[in-house]
């Protein structure tokens, strides 16, 4: 039996005191990704309330960057490198991370997005230290394979406590988590439109359900198409619209859209925010609980056949009222009141 969880309206504004925190992820700002966005929009408004924050990421794109430290809108950004993927490389981040114990042991909150697991031997260095995670989405391949739940688990337990991004989470790894939360946005631009200019934008792969938008564009007569990612379905794409490539700056394309193709959460709510109306397709029971059982899916176009979606509307008076009561507590001020509220308890 599924269990469905509720966003969380959270009244806290602040932690008692100012603290030093610490995030650790795979990738960080500049590199362009939904967990990336996320942490950088908490970790900025965490600042704006007076605490000093780190965030921790290995270095994916040494060209881009001069040295491994730098800051940014008052975020403090440190990247370190251990060599390329292979079986050995997280031997690498364990010593690393031994080796620079000392970063971890002067933070007050230590916060990781979804690699736990790098963390295991500092978990039990610094024992008496409570570690949180957030758990931003699932590893693109449906099912979930053991070894995945497994370490999904295991992660769980290695942590005081967790955010997942998505009640699906729960559902398919078996997850207990303290808040459930689906990204944020900055505020609410309702600017509905009737055209016929169509966005897609994300990764353009199979596991986000491309074949799907592949034979919805198919279909569509007298549209323009801007798509704004990249990958292997990028030539397959061409046909159909323009590609322009990953940009850092996805909101502006879709506020001037009529309609946007999104997969992901902060896309969409995104593309919501903007009052505009949104195809999000799924290929499999997975991806079809990750839209359905979030709090905005009665907004979207959903669907696992393009050739089945209902004629484009836009939305009524009494809808974005509605969504906008929604969308309110998705702001990334109440994402953030959420994080404090989960270090203070």
């Amino acid at each position: 039996m599924k269990e469905q969880y509720d966003v969380r309206t959270c009244d806290a504004r602040s932690l008692s005191h100012l603290v030093k925190i610490l995030f650790l992820t795979r990738r960080a700002y500049p590199h362009i990704g939904g967990v990336e966005k996320h942490t950088l929009k908490v970790a900025q408004e965490l600042t704006t309330r007076g605490h000093t924050v780190t965030i921790l990421a290995e270095n994916h794109d040494p060209l881009h960057l001069s040295s491994g430290q730098y800051t940014f809108h008052s975020v403090d950004f440190n990247f370190f490198s251990c060599g390329r993927d292979s079986f050995l490389k997280k031997f690498h981040i364990w010593w690393w991370m031994i080796k620079n114990v000392r970063v971890f042991a002067l933070a007050d909150v230590i916060h990781i997005h979804d690699i736990v697991i790098w963390y295991l031997p500092l978990r039990f260095l610094l024992f008496w230290k409570p570690v949180y995670a957030t758990f931003h989405g699932y590893e693109g391949v449906f099912p979930p394979t053991r070894k995945a739940i497994f370490l999904r688990r295991l992660s769980e337990l290695l942590t005081s406590k967790t955010i997942d991004v998505g009640a699906y989470l729960h559902t398919w790894y078996g997850t207990h988590p303290d808040e459930v939360m689906y990204g944020g946005i900055d505020n609410i631009d309702f600017s509905p439109t009737s055209g016929r200019h169509v966005v897609l934008v994300g990764r353009l792969e199979k596991d986000i359900g491309m074949e799907l938008y592949i034979k919805f564009f198919r279909k569509l007569k007298g549209y323009t198409i801007d798509i704004y990612g990249d990958g292997s379905y990028r030539s397959s794409l061409l046909q159909y619209g323009t590609v322009h490539g990953f940009v850092k700056n996805s909101e502006k394309f879709i506020k001037n859209a009529d309609i946007v193709c999104a997969s992901s959460y902060l896309t969409i709510l995104e593309a919501l925010a903007f009052g505009k109306r949104v195809v999000a397709l799924y290929d499999n029971p997975l991806k079809k609980d990750y839209i359905e059982q979030a709090p905005f899916a009665k907004w979207l176009y959903l669907s696992d056949n393009p050739e089945k979606l209902p004629d484009f509307k836009k939305f009524s008076q009494k809808e974005l009222g509605e969504l906008q009561s929604v969308l309110q507590t998705m702001t990334w001020h109440h994402v953030t009141d959420i994080y404090e509220s989960l270090w203070k308890k």
